[in-house]
């Protein structure tokens, strides 16, 4: 019996001192996490988040995911000095995995340490040599150091993936979407070879780029700038303009980031991520964000009215206008946001709506001269010219020298029938800033108006050359060169080009710019894609019941159907 009371109590005392050594070593490595930082003035959603993955770690402190899971909620919520230090301990704990190296190199990063990150990144890709972000950011951050051949190595690699079998790429694309990263690649390794003066080499780069992804902004700047250091300084002109009506360098997309935005209960980061993700081609990750970042904190008035302008940009104005009301509420006196709420719901149709956001920006500040210009614009549209006239007067007063004030001007005298005032206007508006493409387009409608086909011609021109994607200017031009009364002025396979883009930017079912369409195909001779164009424009006219529209497409449709070409009587 003493015997077997013994063993028993040895078999106590060893789980006892077993229990015992394991809290100690659980102590000694939960002493190795980052201690929870000052929370105070957080978010609730940040404070939970936060106390809930630290005592996630604390409890299972040898853990690799568990300690990675804390320092990615520290990373996504901008704690970067304590997710650093639960990353370091996740690398101790699982060193093969390449995410605890690769997060630290985002950190610092963003925190302007190239060298550090470049660090981080070689480490990632011993471990994970196919990831192309991590190439691709290489190659930044070597550039930065003035490492250029190291930085095109890395670039080189990426376009080797990328025409690869993706095997970078995880099971599911990213949530984000911008160009493919090859373009990224391309662009950088012309950026450093336009550096090194060698722009010819850049150009022969940049060109086939460009005719796969015509809108890549960046990528327009630099062939601007490579055209203009061989002369060729029309052309870079032309770019550098087009340049300015495309969205600026957007990160690619990347899967490790779309994690942290997953993560993240910080509005401040989620804000930051939509800027970006605003300026990609996926509406729904934009909108997830955006959503999310109210999620984690509803009284954050940034995020409120962030979300009430992703509605109103992607035409959705009932859902935006909540949103919009409870930003009034959080942030009463922001009179600029307010401001601009008005001059985006005037756009969009809500005139009602859009005046009494301009009329509280007044309120909030009465020198706000770009409020009376909005509010202006606003009776104007809702066909109160005199009313329109006092405001944007208002606004001159405030801003004599301001071209948009003049143009709008220019509108509202064109309105009143008031042509050589509305002359007058355009003109002076072009004195002050001669690149103000609104004042060329208004000036181009006025000049047609008055059958002035030659000039009227010129200031589209002009319009375009700063804005080449200006929708409503593409459609004129193309509408002038198609269906002008003088042969000389008419253009039609130009005015095809023009139309098409129009129509493009449209999204292809709008009666306007198919009507346009139709004529430009007609006035080019293809009267067969005239017939189905005007076709297709009037049975989603005859749908919409715009019984205004109908009368005018048939009868130009019948012109089409008699191989005719429709042109403007002269009065």
């Amino acid at each position: 019996m003493r015997k077997w009371l013994f063993i028993a109590g040895l078999i106590i005392l060893s789980l006892g001192l077993w229990f015992g050594l394991t809290e100690m070593l659980r102590r000694s490595s939960s002493a190795r996490l980052a201690k929870l930082p000052d929370l105070s003035g957080m978010s609730n959603s940040i404070v939970k988040h936060l106390n809930d993955r630290d005592q996630a770690a604390r409890r299972d402190p040898n853990s690799a995911g568990v300690v990675a899971s804390l320092g990615m909620a520290y990373h996504s919520d901008i704690f970067y000095d304590q997710a650093s230090i639960c990353y370091a301990r996740a690398r101790e704990l699982d060193p093969k995995d390449w995410r605890w190296h690769y997060y630290p190199a985002l950190i610092l990063a963003e925190l302007g340490s190239p060298a550090a990150a470049a660090d981080e990144l070689l480490a990632a890709l011993a471990l994970n040599s196919d990831y192309a972000p991590a190439w691709l950011r290489l190659g930044q951050a070597f550039g930065k150091m003035d490492k250029a051949e190291q930085a095109e190595n890395a670039f080189r690699r990426v376009l080797e993936l990328a025409r690869g079998p993706l095997s970078w790429v995880a099971t599911t694309q990213p949530s984000s979407q911008t160009f493919p990263i090859e373009a990224y690649a391309t662009l950088e390794l012309a950026r450093l070879i336009e550096k090194q003066g060698r722009c010819k080499e850049a150009i022969q780069i940049l060109e086939p780029l460009l005719s796969k992804h015509a809108a890549f902004g960046p990528a327009n700047r630099l062939l601007g700038r490579a055209y203009h250091s061989i002369g060729r300084t029309s052309e870079a002109a032309d770019l550098r303009a087009r340049a300015s009506s495309l969205p600026p360098y957007n990160p690619p997309a990347d899967l490790m980031i779309d994690e942290l935005v997953k993560e993240s209960r910080s509005a401040t980061f989620l804000l930051k991520q939509l800027g970006l993700a605003r300026q990609g081609f996926s509406r729904p990750w934009a909108e997830f964000i955006a959503r999310r970042a109210i999620e984690v904190d509803p009284h954050d008035a940034d995020a409120v009215v962030a979300l009430g302008l992703l509605m109103l940009e992607y035409a959705r104005p009932n859902e935006a206008l909540p949103f919009l009301d409870r930003f009034r509420e959080l942030k009463p006196d922001d009179y600029q946001t307010m401001n601009n709420i008005g001059a985006i719901l005037s756009h969009y149709g809500k005139l009602a709506k859009a005046r009494l956001f301009s009329l509280e920006a007044i309120r909030i500040n009465p020198k706000c001269a770009e409020a009376y210009s909005n509010l202006g614009m606003i009776y104007s549209m809702q066909g109160q010219q005199a009313e329109a006239q006092k405001y944007l007067l208002k606004a001159l007063k405030l801003k004599p020298d301001n071209a948009e004030v003049l143009t709008n001007l220019g509108t509202v005298a064109g309105r009143q029938r008031a042509m050589e005032q509305a002359k007058d206007y355009y003109r002076k508006a072009l004195q002050k800033d001669a690149s103000f493409a609104a004042a060329h387009f208004g000036l181009g409608l006025l000049l047609a108006a008055q059958a002035k086909w030659p000039d009227a011609v010129e200031q589209y021109r002009r319009a375009l050359k700063i804005r080449p994607d200006d929708i409503n200017t593409l459609e004129r031009l193309a509408w002038l060169l198609a269906t002008c009364p003088q042969a000389k002025i008419r253009d039609g396979k130009k005015a095809v080009d023009l139309a098409m883009r129009a129509n493009s930017i449209s999204g292809g079912r709008d009666v306007r710019y198919l009507n346009t369409l139709a004529a430009a195909y007609a006035e080019a001779g293809d009267f067969d894609k005239a017939r189905q164009t005007a076709g297709q424009a009037l049975s989603i006219a005859q749908a919409s019941q715009a019984a205004g529209l109908v009368g005018n497409l048939q009868a130009r449709l019948a012109l089409y159907e008699k191989d005719q070409a429709y042109h403007l009587q002269i009065d």
